[in-house]
């Protein structure tokens, strides 16, 4: 029971992560587009960190999952 709610929670994680990421990568696509200063670019791909991040979190969550007896 317990290994499957880890599991759970990681993919959840993980999708977190994706999206967070991919809303990163809009706005540096829009700061483009829009000829941005630099610091929308910054924190646009700080957004894309922090996602990627997050997705890398919820990966080690999951392998959290293989060490519970």
């Amino acid at each position: 029971m317990l290994k499957s709610t880890i599991k759970r929670i990681g993919i959840a994680v993980i999708a977190i992560g994706g999206v967070v990421a991919l809303i990163g990568s809009i706005g540096c696509a829009n700061a483009g587009y829009t000829d941005a200063n630099i610091f929308e670019f910054l924190k646009c791909i700080g957004i894309c960190l922090i996602g990627g991040l997050v997705c890398w979190l919820g990966g080690e969550i999951i392998s959290l999952k293989y060490g519970i007896k």
